[in-house]
């Protein structure tokens, strides 16, 4: 017989076994590999400029929130029919089989056995009959899959908020960037008009040294708006589950419609009727229910009906067929206190659920008022600022007329041009903050809608 198999195979095996993990070198090729497949997938994506629309519906199919929201909803349907499988039969089946290749001896050789062989199967089939507990259990699972679901979709509707305001975020950023070049170039121009005249004797050291101070100013929060800028493309790019390092170039911002004439009383309405957490509330008091329910069973009994077929076959006997039929229960007697403590609990639950869907029921109220004011809020803060930058650009360029004829002193030009540029400042800011608030109403009172993807909501 050749042993040289055997003994190589015993020797990969050991290797194999006695590697050790080497931890530096998994992370090594875990980030080597997942760097690859994350710079393939920016590149593809990121190729051209995207809209918001484009933003959102990468988000929804690679945030990784989502997919992991994705995930419990289908682990959330394999629990389902786990609980599903307690109503099929239970079915057990045995088998063995012996073979005496030679006689066996007894007392030197002085008495001998014939060959003889054995086989046996059986087969165990067990039916639930009366097991109501299960028929609980599978109907509390199911409402926990349909929450899964719904909690799904309430998670994409989170992430377009996030999306939307990490978008606009950028968009204000790149304005600020534009706004504060302009204000860097027209503060270094002052800055060398004032050092020529001051050059001249026509204008003091310490309004020279103001107006340096005032381009280093504009030049740092440049320089500060440009970090800044890489860091909200950064929360965008994580947002959409892609490199946050990559390079990407935004369309601009949509154009908005015009928001509904809605009351207040009508969008909270609007959102009591259709919140998704409210609709998953609801469905956390139907298991509580369905665990009361469960808990009230385990007082019962169980009733199995069963039938068990045997086969035997022996060479010095006849074959042997056996098959019984009939039901068997089980009544846990001493289960009583325990059942007793966990039926109270299951309704201490119930009670919890209705509490916490009550809280959620004032909290989403709150949440739309506070999101319906939230436009009105940002629509005058957009109105104050473009008044106060149209203000404060006409005694700017007013102050620098008269700067330049020698009626005032160069500080009250300064002050007039940094009153000018932070009111620039605060106009790009609240640019989007209605679109922004409009957004946030759409989340309070669970209207968000979500673009057409290959992902559907299950009903």
């Amino acid at each position: 017989m050749n042993l040289k198999p055997i003994f190589l195979s015993l020797i990969v095996l050991t290797w194999c076994g006695c590697k050790t993990y080497d931890a530096q070198q998994t992370r090594s090729e875990h980030t080597e590999d997942f760097r690859h497949d994350l710079d393939a997938q920016t590149a593809a994506l990121l190729a051209q400029p995207l809209s918001l629309q484009d933003c959102v519906t990468i988000a929804m199919t690679n945030n990784y929130e989502a997919r992991q929201a994705d995930l419990r909803h289908e682990l959330a349907r394999l629990g389902k029919d786990i609980a599903f499988s307690e109503f099929l039969p239970k079915m057990t089946l045995a088998a063995s089989a012996t073979r005496n290749r030679f006689p066996n001896t007894v007392g030197g050789g002085l008495m001998a056995f014939e060959r003889r062989s054995y086989s046996d199967a059986a087969l165990n089939v067990d039916v639930p009959i009366l097991t109501p507990s299960v028929w609980f259990l599978y109907a509390a699972r199911r409402q926990q899959t349909e929450i899964a679901a719904v909690a799904a979709h309430y998670v994409r509707q989170v992430i377009v908020l996030e999306t939307t305001r990490d978008y606009y975020t950028c968009l204000v950023q790149e304005e600020i960037i534009n706004a504060l070049t302009a204000q860097r170039d027209a503060a270094q121009e002052t800055f060398r008009r004032i050092d020529s005249l001051a050059a001249e004797g026509m204008s003091t050291t310490w309004e020279r040294e103001l107006a340096r101070a005032r381009y280093e100013d504009r030049a740092a929060a440049l320089s500060q708006a440009e970090r800044g800028l890489v860091t909200a493309r950064g929360a965008l790019l994580l947002t959409l589950g892609l490199a946050p390092d990559a390079s990407i170039t935004l369309a601009g911002a949509p154009d908005e419609s015009a928001l509904p004439d809605t009351t207040l009383e009508e969008r909270v309405l609007q959102a009591l009727s259709s919140h998704p957490e409210l609709a998953m509330a609801d469905r956390n008091v139907v298991v509580r229910n369905h665990q009361v329910r469960q808990a009230f069973c385990d007082f019962l009994p169980n009733v199995m009906g069963f039938w068990t077929g045997t086969y035997a076959d022996n060479t010095s006997m006849d074959r042997l067929h056996n098959w019984k039929l009939g039901l068997a229960g089980t009544w846990k007697l001493f289960d009583g206190f325990a059942n007793v403590a966990r039926y109270r609990s299951s309704k201490v639950e119930r009670t919890s659920a209705e509490l916490s869907r009550e809280s959620l029921f004032l909290s989403i109220m709150l949440e739309v008022t506070r999101a319906h004011m939230g436009i009105q809020d940002a629509t005058d803060a957009y109105r104050v600022a473009t008044q106060n930058h149209h203000a404060f650009d006409l005694k700017s360029n007013d102050y620098r007329e008269k700067m330049r004829a020698g009626l005032i002193p160069a500080k009250d030009s300064l002050e007039a041009e940094a009153e000018r540029d932070t009111a620039q400042v605060i106009l790009v800011q609240t640019r989007y903050q209605e679109a922004i608030a409009r957004a946030t109403l759409d989340l309070a009172m669970g209207t968000t809608l979500l673009p057409e993807t290959d992902l559907k909501k299950e009903e």
